[in-house]
C-alpha cells in the first residue's frame, strides 16, 4: 500500500528533527521491486547507505504495485530484490551491532520476517538465538496489526501462523496499533500541493490512489507511535494480552498481562491527519526543488477550482470524472473550511456559483470573510451521486482590494468542484462554448465562406473540404477565436499538430509561428496563466496541399495534455 511510502517520509522527516535514526529498512513480501523502491525512497531523501534487506521466499504478496515504478525511475543501489540481503540475516547482523535495549522496531505489514528471526539459529554475526537475540538488543515492538478489542485485520491475516508465533513468542513490550486507528486518517494529497513531482512518494500515492487523492493511514501512525509515543495523540490499553489465533484473527483478553498494549482514540482524526502530513511533506530531499511562487490573488470576477485553496481544514481533494477538471474536494465534514485569496477590482453586487455533487439531503455551506462575517448561506441538495453535478448560487456584495473568502461547511457530505463569482444579480452562468471558427476558401484567410463554433480543434480532414457544400478541400484557411479558463496558476505549454501552416496567440501574444508548407508535426509555445482568468485565443492555420491536419492542445504541471476547448 502507498501508506508504507509515507511511512518511510515520516520517518526521514523524524531523522531530518534528529527524534529518530534509522539504522535499517525490511521489505516482507516476496516483491522483487519493494526493497529497490525502498532504497529509491531512502536514496531520494539523502540516506542511501540505509540497509535494506528482503523477504527470500517466493510467492508471498509477489507484486508489484508502485513499487516496479520507483524501482525502475528514482536512483537506487539495489534495481532488484535479488540484489538484497535476506532480511533475517541483515536483521541479525544490525542487531549485533546495536548498544542493548536500544532498538524500537515497527512492523507495517505482516509479521513473515519477525517470524523468522524469533525463530534463527546461531550464526556469524551473533552466537545468540534469534529470541535471545531480540531479547537482548531490541527495547519495543510496534506492530500495525490487528482490530481491538478483537477482529480481523489485513496485515495479521496474510500469514495467520506467523503472526500468531510472533505475538505469543516475543520477548519485549508490544504496542498494537490497529486498523481503527489509522483507517479514518486521511494523509497524501498535500503531497501534490507542497513537493515536487520528483518525490517517488508523491509518485506512489498517484499511482496507487489517484492524482491528488490521499490514503488512510494505517502505517505512519505506528511509526509515529514507534518514535514518540503517546504523546497526547492516544491512550492505550496495558491490561491484557493479545490472542493472535493462526489465521490471523485476533481478541483482547484481559489477563493475564504479557506486555501487550493496543492504541485508543484521544486527539482527533483531523489534528492527526495535519501533525502527520506535515511530516510526510517536511522531509528534505537531497537535491531540493525551487518551490512554487505562491499564487496570485484570483482576480474578481472569474472562476475558481476548489482545490486552488490557500489553507484548509478538514477536508481532501480527490479525483474526479466532471469534464474539464481534474480533482475536486470532498471529505466535507461540520466546522472543515477552505480559504481562497482574491482580489476585487470593483466594489458592489455578486452572484457565486457552487458545483456541488451529493447523495445527501441536508448539506449547507457559507461564504465567509477573514473576520468571520457570513456573506451568504446556501443549501446543497441531493445530486443523485458524487459525480452528478449541480450548481447553486447565492448574492453577496464585496468591496475592492486584496482579500479572502472562506468556504465553511456547516453540513457536509458533500463534493465541491468549483465556484465562480461573477459581477451583478444574475440567475445562471452563459452555457459554455467552444472556439468560433471562420473558415476561407484561400490558404491566406481571405475568400470568407462560412462560421461555426467548433467545439474542439482536433481534425484530420486528409484531402475532404471541412464543408465539401462551401468550400474546396485544398488551399483553405481558418481563423479560431475565443476565450481560455486555465485550471492551474502555472505555465502552460501550448501544442499543435498541423499539416501546413499554423500561429497561435495567446492573451495577444504569439506564441507559436511556423506559417510554411510542411508535413505533420508538432510544435509547442509556453505561456504564464492564472487560474480562473479568461484569456483570449486565436489560432489561425492554412492547408496548401495535400494532407490537411490541425489539432490544439494544451499542458502543464498540475495538468496532462488535452485537446482545447475540452
Amino acid at each position: 500500500d502507498c501508506d508504507d511510502a509515507g511511512t518511510a517520509a515520516l520517518l526521514h522527516a523524524l531523522a531530518d528533527k534528529k527524534e529518530a535514526e534509522i539504522i535499517g529498512m525490511m521489505c516482507c513480501t516476496s516483491d522483487e521491486w519493494g526493497a529497490p523502491c525502498l532504497d529509491a525512497i531512502n536514496t531520494y531523501y539523502g540516506r542511501p547507505d540505509i540497509p535494506v534487506g528482503t523477504y527470500k521466499q517466493g510467492g508471498f504478496l509477489p507484486g508489484p504495485w508502485y513499487s516496479k515504478t520507483i524501482a525502475q525511475k528514482w536512483a537506487n543501489s539495489i534495481q532488484n530484490g535479488k540484489n538484497a540481503p535476506d532480511a533475517t540475516e541483515l536483521y541479525r547482523q544490525l542487531l549485533s551491532q546495536q548498544p542493548d535495549k536500544s532498538v524500537v522496531i515497527v512492523a507495517t505489514g505482516p509479521l513473515n520476517n519477525l517470524n523468522r528471526l524469533l525463530q534463527s539459529s546461531p550464526d556469524k554475526y551473533s552466537p545468540l538465538t534469534g529470541y535471545e537475540l531480540v531479547a537482548k538488543k531490541v527495547a519495543s515492538l510496534t506492530s500495525m496489526g490487528g482490530s481491538y478489542p478483537s477482529g480481523e485485520e489485513w496485515n495479521l491475516v496474510q500469514d495467520g501462523k506467523a503472526s500468531s508465533y510472533v505475538v505469543e513468542n516475543w520477548p519485549t513490550p508490544i504496542m498494537f496499533s490497529g486498523g481503527e486507528i489509522g483507517g479514518s486518517i486521511n494523509t497524501g494529497d498535500r503531497l501534490f500541493r507542497d513537493t515536487d513531482e520528483s518525490n517517488p512518494v508523491r509518485r506512489a500515492y498517484e499511482i496507487y490512489v489517484g492524482y491528488g487523492s490521499p490514503r488512510s493511514s494505517w502505517d505512519q501512525t505506528a511509526a509515529l507511535y514507534a518514535v514518540r509515543g503517546l504523546s497526547g495523540y492516544w491512550d492505550s490499553e496495558n491490561n491484557g494480552y493479545n490472542k493472535v489465533t493462526e489465521d490471523g484473527k485476533n481478541s483482547w483478553q484481559p489477563s493475564p498481562n504479557r506486555g501487550h498494549s493496543y492504541l485508543k482514540r484521544k486527539m482527533s482524526d483531523e489534528d492527526l491527519a495535519d501533525i502527520i502530513e506535515e511530516l510526510m511533506v517536511s522531509a528534505t530531499p537531497a537535491v531540493k526543488y525551487k518551490p512554487s511562487p505562491s499564487p496570485k490573488p484570483f482576480p474578481i470576477p472569474c472562476k475558481i477550482q476548489a482545490e486552488s485553496f490557500t489553507a484548509k481544514k478538514g477536508v481532501h481533494t480527490v479525483r474526479t470524472d466532471d469534464k474539464g477538471s481534474r480533482l475536486k474536494v470532498g471529505w466535507t465534514d461540520p466546522g472543515d473550511w477552505l480559504d481562497y485569496r482574491v482580489n476585487v477590482s470593483k466594489s458592489g453586487k455578486y452572484t457565486v456559483f457552487y458545483k456541488v455533487a451529493t447523495t445527501n439531503t441536508n448539506g449547507k455551506l457559507q461564504l465567509r470573510k477573514a473576520d468571520g462575517t457570513v456573506l451568504h448561506t446556501i443549501d446543497v441538495p441531493s445530486t443523485g451521486g458524487f459525480e452528478k453535478w449541480v450548481t447553486v448560487r447565492g448574492t453577496i456584495s464585496l468591496g475592492t482590494g486584496e482579500q479572502t473568502l472562506r468556504v465553511h461547511v456547516i453540513e457536509g457530505g458533500w463534493d465541491f468542484n468549483w465556484f465562480e463569482l461573477a459581477e451583478g444579480d444574475i440567475p445562471a452562468l452563459p452555457a459554455p462554448d467552444g472556439l468560433k471558427g471562420e473558415y476561407y476558401d484561400n490558404k491566406d484567410l481571405t475568400g470568407f465562406k462560412f462560421s461555426r463554433i467548433d467545439g474542439t480543434i482536433s481534425y484530420n480532414w486528409s484531402t475532404i473540404s471541412p464543408d465539401s457544400t462551401k468550400m474546396n478541400g485544398d488551399t483553405f484557411s481558418v481563423r479560431w477565436t475565443g476565450k481560455l479558463e486555465p485550471r492551474y496558476s502555472e505555465l502552460y505549454t501550448f501544442h499543435t499538430n498541423s499539416n501546413d501552416g499554423v500561429r497561435l496567440w495567446v492573451d495577444g501574444r504569439k506564441i507559436i509561428d511556423n506559417w510554411t508548407d510542411h508535413a505533420t508535426k508538432e510544435d509547442t509555445g509556453t505561456i504564464n496563466l492564472i487560474s480562473g482568468k479568461k484569456y483570449s485565443i486565436r489560432l489561425e492555420y492554412y492547408d496548401n496541399t495535400g494532407e490537411a491536419v490541425i489539432k490544439l492542445s494544451w499542458s502543464s504541471k498540475s495538468q496532462q495534455k488535452e485537446i482545447i476547448p475540452k
